[in-house]
């Protein structure tokens, strides 16, 4: 298989886990940047679930992580992923995106 289509879909693979979509929504909504507690607070996971998912934002290129002393917080990359990450999951919170008929 193609290195440009499987570079394409680890995209769709990212956001196919409902934990990292759950990030990612708690990151946009935040205006800013969360730290790892905040994230397992409002997510409803442990520190290390977090963890282990922030890590695999992480080396997607979705997040970039910021020390602010012993914690460790993340805001959004600005760059091309993310712009599609964020256009694909603005498409998805459309009301009608579910009906089937």
């Amino acid at each position: 298989m193609s290195e440009i289509i499987l570079r394409k879909t680890s995209i769709l693979k990212i956001l196919a886990d409902p934990s990292r979509y759950k990030i990612l929504e708690l990151l946009i909504n935040s205006n800013g940047k969360l730290c790892v507690g905040d994230i397992a607070e409002q997510s409803s996971n442990s520190p290390s679930a977090v963890s282990h998912q922030l890590a695999k934002l992480e080396s997607a290129g979705l997040i970039k992580p910021l020390r602010n002393g012993q914690q460790i917080c993340y805001l959004l990359e600005n760059n091309e992923q993310v712009d599609l990450v964020l256009k694909i999951m603005k498409t998805l919170s459309t009301k009608n995106i579910y009906s089937i008929n």
